[in-house]
């Protein structure tokens, strides 16, 4: 309808293509932007797709085996046809839960490129001779958690020991005078 987009400026009337958008972009970042294109083909919307489009034949094929077979005169409630629907739901829960699964991983792949962060962010001249490796430390950790936790539980099983004993011999001591009361 309309061909040509006007400016309202001091300046004469121009067509849009004749007005200046923005600076151009260069060779090297369009080259930038070729291959970033690219690598989401290739790593997020080709995989993303073929799931989808997984899912969506999964949801189909059971559609038709459970719904629409009937109308076809197919006998759907053979063993056969039992287990199949069952195969393709339990591949359909577990695409639905992918993601899920994925994201319950994050926090763990989170922690490893930590650890390879501060790897690398150590200085390489050997300042670190003095420190022990992650497992040494983390075994210290635990040895000295357990000498902690020794030396608390008696101070802490004593009272509650006591209390149990004391609960004990009066239970037994209502028990016996039960006992001698009920003979009389």
């Amino acid at each position: 309808m309309y061909d040509t987009i006007l400016v309202m400026t001091t300046e004469p009337l121009r067509h849009i293509s004749q007005t200046e958008i923005g600076p151009r972009p260069t060779a090297e970042q369009e080259a930038r932007l070729q291959a970033r294109r690219r690598f989401n083909r290739l790593t997020i919307h080709l995989p993303l797709g073929l799931v989808t489009f997984l899912w969506l034949v999964l949801i189909v094929g059971l559609l038709w085996l459970t719904v629409a077979g009937k109308w076809f005169y197919m006998d759907t409630n053979q063993e056969y046809y039992r287990s199949l629907v069952s195969g393709m739901a339990d591949a359909f829960t577990v695409l639905l839960l992918m993601p899920v699964m994925l994201l319950c991983a994050l926090p763990l792949a989170g922690a490893g490129a930590f650890l390879i962060w501060r790897r690398r962010r150590r200085k390489p001249d050997g300042d670190d001779d003095g420190k022990l490796p992650l497992f040494w430390r983390v075994d210290n950790l635990l040895t000295r958690i357990q000498t902690a936790v020794s030396a608390a539980l008696p101070k802490m099983a004593g009272p509650i020991i006591n209390v149990h004993g004391a609960a004990a011999y009066i239970r037994t001591l209502l028990q016996e005078i039960k006992k001698t009361i009920g003979r009389r």
